[in-house]
């Protein structure tokens, strides 16, 4: 898949603003835009976490864990378009995005509308992948 479509297919949630706990296009924070794209493109309906990003890096660290392995999600080696990227920032589990193929994930950031980056990219953002996750 090149570029040009990657980016068409996801075209319509580049620029959506960070909003805590954002649920719809108006705004999402990380979760809400994974759970909103996962929801429309691939109809799949994740729960909420309605205070994922206002809680501290601590508490969102835990939901994270805590839905990992309450959700319908199977750990995976190797990332498949619709995805969900668990991310650490300075070793804290605490940022999620979606893989959307050719080696670029979608997903925001305080401060950031929502993006499409490499994943290789993420590196200078000191976000580490803690692994891939498909939701079944």
């Amino acid at each position: 898949m090149n570029d040009n479509i990657v980016h068409q297919n996801y075209g319509d949630y580049v620029g959506i603003p960070f909003v805590d706990a954002g649920r719809t296009k108006e705004g999402c924070d990380c979760w809400g835009l994974v759970r909103l794209v996962l929801r429309e493109k691939f109809g799949k309906e994740l729960p909420a976490f309605d205070d994922y990003e206002r809680s501290s890096v601590s508490e969102s660290e835990h939901q994270i864990a805590i839905g990992r392995e309450a959700l319908p999600l199977k750990k995976v080696d190797e990332p498949q378009e619709g995805d969900i990227v668990l991310m650490r920032i300075r070793g804290k589990l605490c940022h999620t995005a979606l893989y959307i193929g050719n080696g670029e994930i979608l997903h925001t950031n305080r401060g950031t509308d929502a993006v499409i980056e490499p994943l290789d990219g993420i590196r200078q953002l000191r976000l580490k992948v803690e692994g891939y996750y498909r939701a079944s």
